[in-house]
């Protein structure tokens, strides 16, 4: 006799709970016969899929006279100061437009920079020439005017006294009378009043006559000292005002150039040392300073018109690369002659490298361009 059929039955008044065991009955009772176990589902196998990562190349460097040309190309917005904070600037600063305050702060920076230069070169050359006396200092300066032989001739013709500017009080009469006055007092005079056995008369006499000469002979000498003292001052002055006002318009100048974004990436140190001592100039004359050099005119024009050629050649460039790129774009027949040395018109074919590069960025949202 064969075994009964088992069959798992559910009665139609229990409930079945999702992932439960249903109980197994025979088909003639309810008891139980064996419990059937479904076999645990297997987990769906996981998949990782390694992220890909994009070759990050640094950036190709950037000229920095070119980013200031770009930055030059811009157009400037004129920057607006609300009325109080230019009555606080105005309370603090004593003046009315912050622009104009600002420019002149940066012309008096530029003009310290330029004085302390002048002055770390010139400070030990300057002590020297203050340890000259009068005389020498007046020579010095006839001979930077071009007077060389005046400044010989000047010095020749001037006594010691006057060379090494003493004061008459501390020159012998002996040496001071002869100077101014010649022979006004002869040298036997002057033995006389020395020689002890000279009639005592005869000395208060020579005495009395060397006194009123000496006091001649004196005034001159202070006057002639004076004379030259004056004229070096006056000298003197003259350059120092000079100076200044050059430094003045060179800080003027480095200023000026320093608010230009393009030109002061050029305001190196050798150009402000060119500037300052004037060497500058020489780039438009020969070697022998006879005649203009051979570029002057071409440095005249860069210099006068160097503004207008550097946005008519970046306009140029960007009408042509803005031309280029529409040419590009409206290219779409394959086999398109290449612009620029780029390839256009139609897809690169599927067996090359660039389009195989082509499809990989795609997929990833970026471009190979």
């Amino acid at each position: 006799m064969s075994a009964p059929d088992v069959q798992p039955v559910v009665n139609p008044g229990d409930q079945f709970v999702p992932g439960s065991t249903p109980v197994a009955q025979s088909s003639t009772g309810t008891e139980p016969i064996a419990q059937v176990v479904a076999p645990p589902a297997e987990p769906a196998p996981v998949v990782v899929t390694p992220p890909v990562v994009a070759t990050v190349t640094d950036p190709a460097p950037v000229d920095p006279l070119e980013a200031a040309i770009e930055a030059g190309m811009a157009p400037a917005v004129a920057p607006e100061w609300d009325p109080k904070a230019k009555e606080a600037f105005k309370h603090f600063f004593g003046a009315e437009d912050p622009l104009a305050y600002k420019a002149e702060i940066e012309t008096k920076l530029q003009q310290a920079e330029v004085v302390k230069g002048e002055y770390d070169k010139l400070a030990p050359l300057k002590a020297q020439f203050d340890g000259l006396t009068p005389a020498f200092l007046r020579a010095f300066q006839l001979a930077m005017e071009g007077k060389n032989q005046e400044g010989i001739d000047f010095l020749r013709g001037l006594p010691d006294g006057l060379l090494l500017d003493k004061e008459a009080k501390n020159i012998p009469s002996e040496t001071l009378i002869p100077t101014y006055l010649g022979e006004k007092m002869s040298k036997d005079e002057f033995a006389q009043m020395k020689d002890p056995e000279t009639d005592p008369e005869v000395v208060k006499a020579l005495k009395a006559k060397e006194k009123y000469l000496r006091d001649i002979a004196a005034d001159m000498h202070e006057r002639e000292r004076a004379g030259i003292t004056e004229a070096t001052q006056a000298k003197s002055k003259a350059d120092a005002e000079g100076q200044q006002v050059y430094n003045q318009g060179v800080g003027k100048a480095f200023a000026h150039a320093s608010n230009d974004p393009v030109l002061k990436t050029l305001l190196t140190p050798e150009v402000k040392q060119a500037v300052q001592t004037g060497q500058f100039l020489n780039e438009f004359v020969s070697e022998d300073g006879r005649a203009p050099a051979e570029d002057s005119v071409s440095r005249y024009l860069w210099a006068k018109h160097g503004r207008e050629i550097a946005k008519a050649q970046y306009n140029v460039g960007y009408r042509k690369g803005k031309n280029e790129a529409m040419l590009e774009a409206a290219s779409g027949l394959k086999g398109a002659p290449p612009i620029a040395g780029r390839t256009t018109g139609g897809d690169p074919p599927a067996n090359t490298e660039e389009a195989v590069k082509e499809g990989i960025f795609s997929k990833m949202g970026m471009s190979t361009v």
